[in-house]
């Protein structure tokens, strides 16, 4: 009697080894059968499509309007491949809050408008020379 063989994934039936013709066509017929169940079962490409453009829409359905799309989230960060080493170069290279050593030139206002903002050289001793001079003035005044 002959060994019924199956295929390995789908299990669908192989034909004997012994070639008994009839036999071997049903059995085909039987694999066609099943293999034609299988494909209908199948996603189609619309469907896999659906799914795919669902996927990636819910996934950008929070962005704003002007970060909708990779070509836009990759010019607000400057295009730049390596944006994330970029930043942190950038980061470590700041002024630590703990302190530290500036160098190179600073840019301070000429005429600090608040007691927070920090002043020049020449601004503080234009301040005293004046200071100075309405003392001697008042001095003289009273003297």
């Amino acid at each position: 009697m002959p060994t019924d063989t199956r295929t390995t994934n789908q299990n669908y039936p192989k034909p004997y080894p012994s070639n008994l013709l009839a036999e071997d066509v049903l059995r085909l017929r039987d694999a066609l059968d099943d293999i034609d169940t299988d494909m209908a079962a199948r996603p189609t490409n619309a469907t896999v499509q659906g799914l795919v453009d669902s996927a990636v829409n819910a996934l950008i359905s929070g962005a704003p309007t002007a970060l909708d799309t990779l070509n836009e989230l990759s010019a607000a960060l400057g295009d730049d491949a390596a944006f994330s080493t970029t930043v942190t170069a950038a980061l470590g290279a700041r002024l630590q809050l703990a302190g530290g050593t500036m160098t190179g030139d600073l840019t301070l206002a000429n005429d600090p408008t608040s007691a927070l903002h920090a002043a020049t050289k020449q601004f503080v001793e234009a301040q005293a020379a004046a200071s100075a001079g309405a003392s001697i003035g008042l001095a003289i005044a009273l003297g």
